[in-house]
């Protein structure tokens, strides 16, 4: 359903004709090993793109918004499920065990220095 909300083109499709497992909604030129974009593709793709982030954003929302009256229905007949149209809704509570590593930092500041080690990563927006 959501390929044809946002005109995605199936996996399967791109199977068919021969390309890798990768779908590729937009005609893309390979050389040495890169894929080259045309000015006019680009500006398709990143549009199409903050355009789906964007309806991903909105339903994100409605399903938060439709699981919060859903717990507020839980919490209102002080039960933990709740069943409906064949599917069952649980919130319960649990327990977790994490590391607190500010509190680490200020406990052995020297130990967490010798453990900690730099990483770098790569961050993709669009504005």
């Amino acid at each position: 359903m959501l390929q044809e909300i946002v005109g995605a083109v199936p996996v399967s499709r791109a199977k068919e004709s021969g390309s890798n497992s990768h779908a590729r909604p937009h005609d893309f030129t390979e050389k040495k090993g890169e894929i080259t974009m045309s000015s006019n593709e680009i500006s398709k793709t990143l549009k199409e793109l903050y355009e789906l982030r964007a309806m991903r954003t909105e339903l994100d929302d409605e399903i938060t918004a439709l699981e919060d009256r859903v717990k507020a229905e839980m919490a209102e007949r002080g039960v933990d499920e709740l069943e409906g149209a064949g599917h069952i809704a649980k919130y319960s509570e649990y327990t977790s065990m994490r590391f607190d590593a500010s509190a680490f930092k200020k406990a052995k500041p020297d130990l967490a220095a010798e453990f900690t080690k730099a990483t770098t990563a790569r961050r993709f927006t669009i504005n």
